[in-house]
Order: C-alpha cells, then sequence, then structure tokens
C-alpha cells in the first residue's frame, strides 16, 4: 500500500470520501471518548476551508491517502509566545479506523513535524483525551510529552463525590 501525504485541496473536502465526511465519523468517535463533547464544543475545531485560505507559514492543513483514497489529515497551526518563541500546535490528526495501523498516522506527523521545523518552532504541542491511551502511546512514540493537564469539574452531575 502507497501512502501519500500532501497539502489539502479543494477537492479532497466534498463527496462521500471527502474530508468532511471522514471527519464527521471522526468526530462521533471522539464525541464517545471521555471529556470528548467538552473537548469539541471548547476547540471550536476550525473548518477544513480555512486552512485552505490561511497564511503557508503559520498554518498547515494535510491529508494522507493510501492507493489514492482519502484515509486521513492533521491541523497544524503556530502561535508566537510573548517570549517571541514560536510554538506550533497539531490541532488535529486523523486516520480512519479501518485504516489505522499501516503508518498514516506516522507519516502525518512526521510531515508536520518537519514543517514545524522549517517554520522555526521550538516545539509542537497537541492533545489527547483522559483515557485515549493508543493516542498517548502515538505521540509518545514521537517524543511528545506531557506538559500541562487541564483539570475540570463538571456541574451537571447528579451525584457529588466528597
Amino acid at each position: 500500500m502507497e501512502l501519500e501525504v500532501r497539502r489539502l485541496r479543494l477537492s479532497d473536502i466534498d463527496g462521500p470520501a471527502g474530508l468532511l465526511a471522514l471527519r464527521e465519523s471522526i468526530v462521533n468517535e471522539l464525541a464517545e471518548e471521555r471529556g470528548g463533547v467538552l473537548f469539541l464544543a471548547d476547540r471550536a475545531l476550525r473548518t477544513p476551508m480555512s486552512f485552505l485560505d490561511s497564511a503557508p507559514d503559520t498554518s498547515l492543513c494535510e491529508v494522507v491517502l493510501a492507493d489514492g483514497a482519502l484515509i486521513g489529515w492533521s491541523q497544524t497551526s503556530i502561535r508566537v509566545l510573548s517570549n517571541g518563541s514560536r510554538v506550533a500546535t497539531l490541532e488535529e490528526i486523523a486516520v480512519d479506523p479501518a485504516a489505522r495501523e499501516i503508518g498514516a498516522g506516522e507519516a502525518l506527523l512526521n510531515s508536520a513535524i518537519a514543517w514545524c521545523g522549517v517554520q522555526g518552532c521550538t516545539g509542537v504541542d497537541s492533545y489527547a483525551l483522559p483515557g485515549a491511551r493508543e493516542t498517548k502511546n502515538f505521540f509518545e512514540t514521537f517524543g511528545l510529552k506531557a506538559r500541562l493537564l487541564t483539570v475540570h469539574l463538571n456541574f451537571d452531575r447528579t451525584e457529588v463525590v466528597p
């Protein structure tokens, strides 16, 4: 199976095998994870269309194809910190569950990391939900480690733990 990673094109977005359809299924999967619904609401994920219009030195949206079929994507953005350093955030990285374990996620992350280096970033951040052990393990194989944990108290609970 031949993998290809390249920038998102307008023709990749629509259709039954397009990015929007794949993204919807991945978002539904993510919503089932602990903290997933709040994460999705909090992050207000950017639309793939917005990345087509983004500045090429601060945003990157790539897709991965297997034998020509779109099976995943990643979205990376860069922010400038108060000390002037540039840090990238891998906002989204996802691969169709039916196509996992063939190196597509690794190909996307390697490409994003290389782009971050070219852009002069001092590092790259990403997200993993609590309990998403496979995601955490995936990132750790690339040397990404937790540097900040977000804790949360949900006021809509029916049971209060002392």
